[in-house]
């Protein structure tokens, strides 16, 4: 009977990763990790290895949170570069290589998101020295 309880928890810890993986997905989270670590956790619910497969599923919802998170930064990221360079723009600051870093940033999002929000954050930074720049001279 332990083993019924052990293929319940299993089967409930994969449907919930799942059901997580999608919203992610729908949201464009870079979710790749994530549904194979799900995979690997529905291969082995299928072998019998129910622990293992609740471990897996479990693995699976925290690097879907993980996904989500990452994707949450890079959208407040690209909104911020996008929001200082309109306005550096009418302030009448030099905003020629931050928006060439967020146009990178947007380009590589979906295969690169961890460097894309580095892409969005640099142009943030480079809007703040050349402002800094500007208000020295």
């Amino acid at each position: 009977m332990r083993w019924m309880t052990a293929k319940d928890d299993a089967e409930k810890a994969l449907a919930a990763g799942r059901a997580g993986l999608e919203q992610a997905r729908n949201m464009g989270a870079d979710v790749r990790k994530a549904s194979e670590t799900l995979k690997e956790a529905e291969k082995e619910l299928r072998l019998k290895y129910f622990d293992r497969s609740k471990e897996l599923s479990e693995k699976g919802a925290r690097e879907v949170s993980a996904a989500r998170a990452v994707h949450k930064q890079l959208v407040d990221a690209i909104y911020n570069a996008e929001t200082a360079i309109s306005k550096a723009r009418q302030d009448g600051i030099g905003i020629e290589s931050a928006e060439t870093l967020l146009e990178s940033a947007v380009r590589v999002r979906r295969d690169a998101p961890d460097r894309a929000l580095a892409l969005a954050r640099q142009a943030v930074l480079e809007l703040e020295e050349s402002r800094t720049r500007k208000t020295i001279s």
